[in-house]
């Protein structure tokens, strides 16, 4: 890689750390409120001093918890449809492959925890990948990626 290049993107790294900076303060407040964190220092303070314990009724997890059975309850499936007749055993056998490879890394479980973690900061993340680490034929993982160690361009616009 040319020493321009990675120039670029260092700078490009920078400006996207320094734009979510924000965010990832808000996101880690929003993990401890979460579970259940839910009193500034100065407040628990001052209820001690007076011999109150700082009680948490933590309402925000309950609607986190009930909204993430849902999803549980309600999952979708991956499913390849033909675009013409002679496609069908194709898709078929495109369909029980996808089927496979999320059965055998837990694909549903790390999504339902990049749903929780959607519900919690506003952002959620998998990735999927082949890993010729641990199997050398190469395994499909998919794994939920911790928010906070995730980056977006900050120019980025939707037309």
């Amino acid at each position: 890689m040319s020493e321009e290049l990675l120039e670029k993107v260092m700078a490009c790294y920078k400006e996207a750390r320094m734009a979510s900076a924000k965010w990832r303060e808000e996101a880690k407040e929003l993990y401890a409120f979460r579970a259940g964190h839910q009193w500034d220092d100065e407040d628990i303070s001052y209820l001690e001093e007076q011999g109150r314990p700082p009680v948490t009724f933590n309402r925000a997890g309950t609607i986190i918890d009930a909204v993430c059975g849902s999803e549980v309850s309600n999952r979708q499936e991956t499913r390849y449809i033909p675009r013409s007749g002679e496609d069908g055993l194709l898709t078929e056998a495109a369909t029980q492959v996808a089927k496979w490879v999320r059965d055998n890394c837990d694909a549903e479980d790390e999504e339902s925890d990049a749903v929780e973690d959607l519900l919690i900061c506003g952002m959620g993340w998998t990735e999927t990948r082949i890993d010729y680490d641990h199997d050398p034929d190469g395994k499909i993982p998919v794994d939920r990626v911790d928010p906070l160690e995730m980056h977006w361009d900050p120019a980025s616009t939707k037309h």
